[in-house]
C-alpha cells in the first residue's frame, strides 16, 4: 500500500509560545520507525513533516494532489490535538479516499474520545504502533471493512459505532525492528532546541 506517515500542522506558537523564536525541531522518531518496519514489509512509505518543512495548507493541499495515498498515518499528543484534528479534516478533504490513521500518545490514552472529536479519523492506533499498523495495512489490502481482530486498534464498524480491539502487548524485544528510517527525511533540518537533548 501506499502510505503518508505526516507530521501535522502546527503552528511553531503553539509548541514553543514566548521562546518560538528560539524553538527547535527533532525528527519524528515514531513515525521513523513505523515507516522503516512498513517498509521492510513491502510498503510504499513517505514521510512529510510540515513542521520542519514549514508546511501551509495550501502546501499540504499541493502535496497530497500529487499522488495518491491509500493510508496517512498522523500523531497526536494532546496538547496539539486541535492541531491534529484539523490536519486530518484537510487530509479528507484534499484527498477523500485515503484512510486517515492517528496514533500516539493521546490515542493511547483517550481512544473513544478521540475518535468522537476527530469524525474524519477512520483508525487509531493505541500503544506502540509498528505491528498494528502493519497488520491494518494487510486488512485493508485484503478489501475486509471491519479488522475485529487486529489488537491495539480502534475503528469505526460498519453501523459507525466505535470499536475498541483488545490492547496490544508491548514488543518484547525492540530489535526485532530495523532502525528507523532516516532516509525518508532531510535530516539537516532538525536542529533540536538545548532543552530537548
Amino acid at each position: 500500500m501506499n502510505v503518508l506517515l505526516l507530521q501535522p500542522l502546527i503552528p511553531k506558537e503553539r509548541l514553543w509560545g514566548a521562546y518560538a523564536v528560539e524553538g527547535g525541531i527533532i525528527p519524528p522518531i515514531g513515525l521513523l520507525s513505523i515507516a522503516a518496519y512498513l517498509e521492510s514489509k513491502r510498503h510504499k512509505v513517505r514521510i512529510l513533516d510540515c513542521i520542519a518543512d514549514k508546511y501551509s495548507e495550501d502546501d499540504l493541499k499541493k502535496y497530497l494532489e500529487k499522488e495518491i495515498f491509500d493510508v496517512v498515518g498522523i500523531p497526536i499528543f494532546t496538547n496539539t490535538a486541535a492541531d491534529t484534528y484539523h490536519t486530518a479534516k484537510l487530509v479528507k478533504n484534499f484527498s477523500p479516499d485515503s484512510k486517515v490513521v492517528l496514533g500516539g500518545v493521546h490515542a493511547t490514552i483517550m481512544p473513544e474520545r478521540t475518535m468522537q472529536e476527530c469524525s474524519e479519523a477512520d483508525y487509531l492506533v493505541v500503544g506502540e504502533g509498528e505491528f498494528t499498523m502493519e497488520e491494518l495495512l494487510r486488512q485493508l489490502s485484503s478489501l475486509n471493512p471491519e479488522p475485529k481482530d487486529i489488537r491495539g486498534l480502534v475503528f469505526r464498524n460498519q453501523s459507525g459505532d466505535i470499536a475498541v480491539n483488545g490492547r496490544r502487548e508491548l514488543i518484547p524485544d525492540i530489535n526485532v525492528l530495523p532502525l528507523p528510517a532516516y532516509h525518508l527525511v532531510d535530516m539537516s533540518k532538525y536542529i533540536p532546541h538545548p532543552t530537548q537533548y
